[in-house]
């Protein structure tokens, strides 16, 4: 075929079959925004940082961690001067809230998010301690609670893994009166309404059988609840049940197999 001006006509260029192309691929320049974005997005957004994770099964993902500890009760939790006798005048406060240490065990439960972070729920209960001459032989101070919180693997340390944790708690103080609305001498156990308050924690981590299914955990955690007390008792006052852990724990990773 050819041109009215005597050379080889052009043909039309004909296109390629396919779907039509809705955007043009560009090269995306180098940022050192981009590394930042990628670290965040793994420590944040779950299952961002770990290809390992995302791929493995949800049951392993979910760990149990039994817990127990000693617990040292400050604030209103030991303000009590326990040389004072029962009922006897001069007292700081009608009521013994427990001066002396205790221990505390609680189960905690942790869900995976990536590799460094991890939901956290937990119950406990301590047991604190008090002298007789206050709550006589039967009754004791305590405090019960709920927690959710977050813990993050902070660095490694060698073989351990260093941890931090952040919760709110929902907590039940109980104290122990030794006196009546009257004045009168009066040993009885008297439960707070459950009060919000808050949880923080540091702690190690080390492998123990070097798979990853099970883990010893010591650390630090200290608790705060402010309470108002009970409708029963309006007599009482407010208290803020303050206490320190030190705790040692077990971490077993469930697996299906």
């Amino acid at each position: 075929m050819r041109s009215s001006l005597g050379g080889p006509a052009k043909l039309p260029r004909r296109r390629r079959a396919g779907p039509p192309r809705l955007f043009t691929a560009r090269r995306i320049p180098a940022s050192p925004l981009i590394p930042a974005l990628s670290l965040l997005l793994g420590v944040v957004i779950p299952g961002a940082g770990s290809r390992l994770l995302a791929q493995s099964p949800v049951l392993s993902r979910f760990s149990l961690e039994p817990r127990v500890g000693v617990a040292f009760p400050t604030g209103d939790f030991g303000d009590v001067d326990p040389t004072c006798p029962s009922g006897s005048s001069g007292c700081p406060f009608p009521v013994q809230v427990g001066t002396e240490t205790g221990w505390r065990w609680s189960l905690r439960a942790l869900f995976a998010l990536n590799p460094r972070l991890s939901l956290v729920g937990e119950y406990g209960k301590a047991k604190l301690g008090c002298s007789p001459s206050f709550c006589g032989t039967e009754e004791r101070p305590e405090t019960q609670g709920a927690t959710l919180g977050i813990r993050l693997i902070a660095f490694g340390l060698g073989s351990m893994d260093i941890w931090v944790e952040g919760s709110g708690v929902l907590e039940q103080p109980t104290i122990v009166r030794t006196r009546s609305e009257t004045g009168e001498t009066a040993i009885s156990s008297v439960s707070y309404p459950w009060s919000p308050g808050f949880s923080v924690g540091v702690g190690t981590e080390l492998d123990l059988k070097g798979d990853g299914t099970l883990f010893f955990s010591p650390g630090f955690r200290f608790r705060y609840i402010p309470a108002d007390p009970p409708e029963s008792d309006p007599d009482l006052a407010s208290i803020t049940a303050t206490y320190l852990l030190i705790e040692v724990g077990f971490r077993v990773v469930l697996t299906a197999g």
